[in-house]
């Protein structure tokens, strides 16, 4: 007789392989923007998957504690926001109040509440609003900065909102309480301190930020700044003491040379990843349609998990497929919304990936949330470090040998930066006229680039 394992949760996929898919709590499916958890086992035997299982409820248990951390979590009001707050529910409370013998007397209604209200937890402000409504509003603070450039620029996007949180984290640890630095009152020196203590700030592995990264953490800092003298018409009071501030001599040259950091992969690194990623050493199909929908068209990892099935088309006689927002991918830029052409192998493995079985829209559900091109991208590292341990050689890395093509095929530059999604400047978005037009011109440039016949 032969013993089978039951393990709650899990279940078979249509390929034979073993899957841990439950159901993320309602209340939580909004933050995690996924009504299902899924896991999908490398296991090959009972006996591994049951070795396995302890991960896969580990992740699930660590998705819904984040999510409820995330849910939970309460945005820090500033004085003057507490304060407009604290009017607002004394206000709604005096307006309650009826019996005195003279109602009109908006003065005793309020004493009555404020009596009340006395010694009450937390309701100290509320007093005050009560007594003296006519009190001058708290000056607006840095505090104030964060919270506007929260709600008017980041809204739901809840990896934007991270990375806002921990920038500030390190201005407060540079220059104490938020809630108690008037926006007039910011000098150059304050921005100087930031700057300085990001510059010392340890990053993980050793050593310190550099001051490349430093520039781009004191970017969103500036913007918020930004957004709150124009909101709050401080702007013509108030100069944004973080405007052009310099990181010093490493700073911009190590920024503008970023994209140096990685390097066009050799024609061998790419065979070697071909064959591999069509070889036993990869269990889900995914990975490689995703490695060569990079290759072919040179497409940003988020672009292509991202994809819908409504997003690819491969029947007209401009095959392509269709990059533009949706609720699990946002893209970089106005400009990364476009059509790209799919020719060749890229071609074949958008068929075969409309072919993959699903559930809902997206063509790559397993890695179309919004974590989902990390996920992918993660899974393709591993396989590419087996083949090279250069540093400079990752999934990126594919968008610079499309780049390396497009310039040695003779490609004009606003073409490539229709390709690619890059800034068209000028008249760029007008250049070639309609969509199609657009289309026709960068399916003949991209055919010319991989050595196509048109």
């Amino acid at each position: 007789m032969v013993a089978t394992v039951k393990l709650k949760h899990v279940d078979r996929t249509d390929s034979g392989g073993w899957r841990y898919r439950r159901r993320i709590p309602t209340p939580l499916v909004e933050v995690t923007g996924k009504a299902w958890f899924r896991h999908y086992f490398e296991a090959k035997t009972e006996a591994a998957l049951v070795g396995e299982y302890p991960k896969a409820e580990a992740a699930f248990a660590k998705l819904v504690k984040e999510a409820k951390a995330s849910l939970s979590a309460v945005e820090t009001q500033s004085p003057r926001e507490a304060w407009f707050a604290a009017k607002v529910e004394a206000d709604a409370m005096t307006a309650g109040v009826v019996g005195l013998e003279n109602d009109e007397d908006d003065y005793d209604r309020r004493e009555v509440v404020a009596e009340s209200l006395m010694g009450v937890p937390d309701k100290a402000l509320t007093v005050v609003a009560l007594m003296d409504p006519e009190r001058p509003a708290p000056a607006h603070t840095l505090q104030d900065a964060r919270n506007i450039y929260l709600k008017e620029r980041l809204g739901d996007d809840e990896d934007g909102r991270k990375r806002l949180d921990w920038v500030f984290k390190r201005v407060e640890e540079a220059l104490g309480d938020l809630t108690k630095l008037p926006l007039k009152g910011l000098k150059r020196e304050h921005a100087r301190k930031v700057r300085d203590h990001l510059l010392q700030s340890e990053k993980k592995g050793g050593g310190t930020l550099a001051p490349a990264t430093v520039e781009r953490y004191l970017n969103p800092i500036t913007a918020a700044v930004s957004v709150a003298l124009r909101e709050f018409d401080l702007a013509g009071e108030v100069a944004n003491p973080f405007d052009k501030l310099s990181v010093g001599s490493g700073g911009k040259e190590a920024l503008q040379n970023e994209s140096d950091k990685r390097d066009p992969l050799p024609a061998d690194v790419i065979n070697a990843m071909r064959e591999r990623l069509s070889s036993g050493a990869v269990r889900l199909p995914e990975i490689g349609l995703i490695w060569r929908l990079l290759e072919g068209t040179g497409c940003r990892m988020s672009e292509v998990t991202g994809l819908l099935v409504d997003d690819v088309d491969v029947t007209s006689g401009l095959p392509h497929i269709r990059i533009q927002w949706n609720e699990d991918r946002r893209l970089k830029t106005q400009v990364s919304i476009r059509s790209v052409p799919l020719v060749g192998d890229a071609l074949d493995a958008a068929k075969e990936a409309l072919e993959l079985p699903r559930e809902g829209r997206a063509l790559f559900p397993r890695y179309s949330g919004k974590r989902g091109g990390d996920g992918a991208s993660q899974i393709l590292m591993k396989h590419l470090r087996t083949i090279t341990k250069n540093p400079r050689h990752t999934n990126h890395s594919l968008r610079h040998n499309m780049k390396d093509r497009l310039v040695t095929a003779d490609v004009p530059e606003l073409v490539q930066n229709l390709l690619l999604g890059h800034t068209l400047g000028g008249e760029g978005n007008t250049a070639y006229g309609g969509d199609r037009a657009k289309l026709v011109v960068t399916t003949k440039a991209l055919k010319k680039a991989l050595g196509l016949p048109e």
